[in-house]
């Protein structure tokens, strides 16, 4: 699922080693098409490699101005650019420039012992320690680097041999990075279809994160959990009958898992995504009542025959994500409770309640179940539902 690989640092000073673990770079191209003046799409024709970002995205050149797009990550790759405006005028298909992923940080170990960290300015890099150049790597800080790097001193390594290293967040294969941002959370009141428990208000996400493009499969459950409580089989439909308890136990279970594989670090977890998470990543940007044309994304009320479909059957929201719209509705961490009626940075719900959340509509809701804002909740042990699944967030310690 993760592709990292070992080089060697400089060594600075006798017995403490360092050592820096990193993944494959490689810069993402795409090309640009036109109609009548203006820019109609953009096709990735390399996704690059490395990406633990939204890379930036310009239109240059071509007789034209005012294109620009954006881009979609999945498992450390571009895999999708969307236009955000068309522009106008352009007589050639204009050039298009992705950034390149950052540059790994470098540790480097000197007397007493100091360890100097290099990278991107402003980039956040964990560094780890061990007693053997094998592991097991243990979490000793976090550094942000600064224009001439970061220097600290590790006091307790006198007098013994330690090897560190830098990582890199891993990048999940099948998980799309949603940046940090901020966006109306709930609906305004006069969004058809809207309940009382909808207030709008402000949300700031300081930390972006790693999202399933997809709802979890009966194939995946049935790997980690060693069951299937589905009651339409098939397996690559999502996983239903899940209770709130059975999808925190398929978070933690997969965690463990990766983790004793050496997938995944100590530091890094699989776990449901919070509601503002869950509403930011459905909107993927949007501001009206649905996250794109229903028919298109979503599988609902009377087209679905009354049952599940396989996933990814249907197109994508902008962000790459699939079926945040009908199929199976999504537990999310949060209890359910009363919005907050001013602007609130990474909110996490009430701190107790009855019920949790769960969103996103299913197989047999209307098109006013399937809103972005609309949401429900339910018992932590309710498994009896046809139509309640999961979709696991990837993070790691700040």
């Amino acid at each position: 699922m993760f592709s990292k690989g070992f080089i060697s640092a400089c060594l600075m000073a006798v017995g403490v080693l360092g050592i820096e673990r990193v993944q494959a770079q490689e810069q993402a191209t795409a090309s640009a098409g036109i109609e009548g003046g203006v820019v109609k799409g953009v096709t990735v024709t390399a996704g690059g490699s490395g990406y633990r970002s939204v890379p930036s995205v310009l239109l240059t050149g071509g007789g034209g101005t005012g294109a620009a797009a954006t881009a979609v990550l999945k498992g450390g790759r571009v895999a999708l650019i969307n236009i955000i405006e068309p522009g106008n005028g352009y007589t050639d298909a204009p050039t298009v420039n992705i950034a390149a992923p950052p540059k790994a940080g470098t540790v480097a170990v000197g007397s007493g012992p100091s360890l100097l960290l290099t990278g991107p300015p402003g980039g956040t890099n964990r560094v780890e320690w061990s007693s053997s150049p094998t592991g097991p790597w243990l979490k000793w800080t976090n550094f942000v680097v600064g224009a001439l790097g970061q220097t600290v001193v590790d006091l307790s390594a006198a007098g013994s041999t330690k090897f560190f290293r830098t990582v890199v967040d891993s990048t999940p294969e099948g998980f799309v990075y949603v940046p940090p941002g901020t966006f109306l959370m709930g609906s305004p009141i006069w969004e058809d279809g809207r309940d009382d428990d909808e207030t709008q208000h402000e949300v700031t996400l300081t930390r972006g994160f790693w999202i399933s493009d997809h709802e979890t499969t009966q194939a995946e459950y049935e790997s980690v959990m060693g069951n299937n409580p589905s009651n339409f089989k098939g397996s690559q439909l999502p996983v239903e009958m899940v209770s709130w308890r059975n999808a925190v136990a398929y978070c933690e279970q997969l965690t463990a898992q990766e983790r004793a594989a050496g997938r995944i670090t100590s530091d890094e977890a699989y776990r449901l995504p919070t509601e503002s998470e869950w509403e930011y990543a459905c909107r993927a940007g949007s501001t009206g009542a649905y996250c794109g044309d229903l028919e298109a994304i979503a599988w609902f009320f009377p087209f679905s025959s009354f049952t599940t479909a396989d996933v990814k059957s249907l197109k994508p929201n902008n962000w790459g994500l699939y079926d945040m719209s009908g199929n199976v509705a999504e537990w999310c961490e949060d209890w359910y409770g009363a919005y907050p009626s001013g602007p609130v940075t990474d909110p996490t719900g009430p701190s107790s309640g009855q019920y949790r959340v769960f969103r996103g509509g299913s197989w047999n809701d209307g098109e006013s179940n399937l809103r972005s804002a609309d949401r429900d909740g339910g018992l932590p042990d309710k498994h009896d539902s046809y139509s309640l699944g999961l979709r696991p967030v990837f993070s790691s310690a700040p």
